[in-house]
């Protein structure tokens, strides 16, 4: 299933795309307002008809409730037209929306639940450009129209953090206690649309975890979880007031999810604790810094070595380990990592008896490590290259996006032997994975890799023989086995990828410049890729969905029968209409 993620730096998108990936979704796209203005029509348009997600997940929402009084044209634009732009797309390749609303929608005086069907009747500027798009989201036949209220994650700004942050000064606060609600987790919640979006039981629903409160039980609950001596004193609304008018009553009934056959959220209190225990790891993460494994394979390496171990010790806001396994160096690349041991002492070497070439190389250093979980990521390098300060940390961060089992590659930019630029990437700037991109081609170059240790154990769990690219053979794991995800960074200037005469791109002296191009057009030859895939199937058959299975299985004999330009032409056709796949092979 593809699934597409509005509004993904926000709490709830980032969770939705978390937990989607722990299931084993790996067609995501997780996009934020950078990527995708959604009060463009035209841009809605084309970049939901070129990514045919199956589910649209719109957690992008104008939700500064105050300032949408001053800001009205702003916030319908997001709220209303960013919808309607939404929903539009998704009814036109048959796609299922799931739009998230708001308990502002009601006016909030009944003194029970509110029903899904109750009056709307909004008191503020957001609550009404929210039933706006309520109204809009229905326009697509297969949605899920799902109202929370009091929401609270660990990515992005919420009324825990706002609490925490008022009494680091205070010892006494003021909290409406008037107003009466439940609190929303949103890694409970994102788990209940991913439940969802897998049935086909459409309509509205409201969601919160179990439980009501008002603003200053839950200001209490919170200062008692962190700890926090605050005397919390319960006001009116009226001795507080805002631009923008609540609703006193924000407690919503569940009647429609318990109808559909849904689970309810557990309860706030437990909600809270567990938000706040997530808050604790990710501070204490914060204070410690990430340790990295950087395998390096040298070979006759002396020339621009110093440079790149420079490099890689000099990384930012990364504690840095780095093993070097050298095939049977004839020059001084030994002597030159024996001296840095003597001034770093977390710099490990191992010198084969016999040159395994660099495939096995780095693979067979991976191995050594297969039951060692001391490192938090693992990231290849090559000898000569340059990499910028902040790679590795680039890296890890946008691992850390999408939860554990996930590969990290980039671009990188080519350079001369003295680091000056050759204005090329190894891919194309605008380069945009697809799914089955990695079938007929590797875009993961090796020294751009970095892996959590999750993956590591999984990529450890079979050793490949007879395979011909390391890198490749982890990006086809990183793609397709279930647990997975590949992040690809299309930012070619984290790494400097030095050409010259000896290494694998820039052979041939003085034709550097010319043989630029075959990068971009760097099939595999047939025999390799197909052993490569065949391996793949054969070992980590038990960790690919049933569709994928199939596939690889139809591919397979494709391998088996025909020639690897009658392969592409066949999976350009009969493929893709029959299994959907999307392959960027016209540019081949």
């Amino acid at each position: 299933m593809r699934v597409l993620v509005t509004g993904a730096s926000g709490q709830l998108g980032y969770d939705v795309c978390r937990e989607l990936a722990k299931r084993g979704y790996t067609d995501i796209k997780g996009v934020a307002s950078k990527d995708l203005d959604i009060t463009d029509e035209t841009a809605v348009s084309q970049y939901v008809r070129n990514y045919r997600p199956n589910v649209i997940v719109h957690c992008a929402a104008w939700t500064a409730v105050d300032k949408a009084e001053d800001c009205k044209d702003a916030c319908y634009k997001v709220n209303v037209l960013g919808t309607r732009y939404i929903a539009q797309a998704a009814k036109k390749i048959g796609a299922k929306l799931v739009y998230i609303s708001t308990d502002y929608v009601f006016k909030g005086e009944r003194n029970s639940f509110q029903e899904v069907g109750d009056e709307k009747q909004p008191l503020s500027v957001y609550g009404l450009t929210k039933y706006q798009g309520e109204l809009e989201a229905a326009k697509c036949r297969k949605h899920f129209i799902v109202r929370v209220s009091w929401v609270f994650g660990v990515n992005g700004n919420n009324f825990v953090k706002t609490m925490l942050k008022l009494v680091e000064n205070k010892t006494e606060l003021n909290v409406v206690n008037d107003q009466v609600g439940a609190p929303t987790y949103t890694v409970d919640l994102a788990k209940l649309l991913c439940d969802m979006i897998i049935t086909k039981k459409y309509g509205i629903y409201h969601a919160t975890n179990e439980g009501v409160c008002s603003w200053c039980d839950f200001a209490k609950k919170i200062f008692a979880l962190a700890g926090k001596q605050v005397k919390v004193n319960g006001i009116p609304t009226s001795a507080y007031p805002t631009k923008a008018r609540r609703p006193l009553n924000s407690r919503l009934s569940k009647a429609s999810l318990d109808q559909a056959g849904f689970e309810r959220l557990p309860c706030w209190q437990n909600a809270l604790q567990r938000y706040m225990e997530d808050e604790l790891k990710i501070a204490q993460k914060k204070q410690t810094k990430p340790k990295v494994l950087v395998i390096m394979s040298t070979y006759n390496g002396e020339k621009y070595l110093r440079e790149q171990i420079d490099s890689i010790l000099a990384q930012e806001q990364v504690e840095v380990h780095l093993h070097v396994s050298d095939d049977c160096s004839k020059d001084h690349t030994v002597a030159i990592v024996k001296k840095y041991q003597t001034k770093h002492k977390n710099i490990s070497l191992q010198v084969n008896e016999t040159n395994k070439n660099f495939t096995y190389n780095f693979l067979d250093a991976l191995f050594r490590y297969k039951d060692n979980q001391q490192y938090d990521y693992y990231a290849f390098a090559d000898q000569d290259d340059y990499w910028q300060p902040d790679k590795l940390i680039t890296a890890i961060k946008k691992i850390n996006r999408t939860g554990v089992y996930t590969m990290y590659c980039s671009n990188l930019t080519l350079v001369d032997e003295n680091l000056q630029s050759l204005n090329k990437t190894m891919m194309p700037v605008n380069f945009k994975l697809k799914y089955w991109d990695t079938v007929c081609k590797n875009i993961a170059t090796g020294c751009t890799i970095v892996i959590d240790r999750e993956f590591k154990n999984l990529a450890t769990k079979h050793y490949p023989e007879k395979i011909y690219l390391h890198d490749y053979w982890l990006a086809v794991i990183a793609n397709y086995c279930q647990q997975t995800h590949f992040v690809y960074d299309a930012n070619p200037e984290h790494i400097l990828y030095r050409q010259h005469s000896n290494n694998q791109i820039g052979k041939g002296p003085g034709r550097i410049v010319q043989l630029l191009n075959k990068t971009f057009k760097r099939i595999p030859e047939e025999k390799s890729t197909k052993n490569l895939m065949t391996k793949f199937y054969e070992l980590y058959n038990k960790d690919i969905d049933a569709e994928t299975k199939i596939i690889f299985a139809k591919i397979k004999d494709l391998y088996a029968k025909k020639s690897s330009q009658y392969l592409r032409k066949h999976v350009n056709s009969n493929f893709r209409k029959r299994f959907k796949i999307k392959l960027l092979l016209k540019n081949y």
